[in-house]
């Protein structure tokens, strides 16, 4: 157990971790999303529906032959419910191109791990979101 702060503010307590998997079986439900997110953003509908499938539906192959579908994540479960609300930032936006990029390195045959590295060296989100938390 964290020492006081809520699972809003900690990304790795346990509160996080539930709130992330309950999010996760939301988002995979929803049908307007898509749309509000491709409004508020200015991505295309496409490019916001290949990435949820990305990130919430589908499952991948690992680096070590696993083939399943990411583990829920407390900061891309807050990521996407301020694009849906249109309160994001610049790092959410981050996000989505990182995983677009990721997506398109594993459509051309890299595991996610390799595809995830040649992602962050254009969009680094994973580091944003590390920087914001330190100060």
């Amino acid at each position: 157990m964290n020492s006081g702060a809520s699972g809003a503010l900690d990304p790795n307590s346990q509160q996080a971790h539930n709130h992330a998997d309950i999010y996760y079986e939301e988002i995979r439900k929803r049908k307007g999303d898509i749309a509000r997110i491709a409004k508020n953003t200015g991505f295309s509908e496409n490019d916001i529906s290949v990435i949820k499938n990305h990130i919430f539906i589908e499952k991948h192959d690992f680096i070590d032959g696993r083939h399943e579908r990411f583990a829920p994540d407390f900061d891309q479960a807050q990521a996407w419910q301020r694009l849906e609300a249109g309160i994001f930032s610049d790092d959410d936006i981050t996000f989505l191109n990182h995983e677009l990029t990721e997506l398109n390195h594993m459509l051309s045959g890299d595991v996610y791990e390799i595809a995830h590295e040649k992602a962050n060296v254009e969009y680094n989100w994973q580091d944003l979101i590390t920087k914001s938390r330190e100060g």
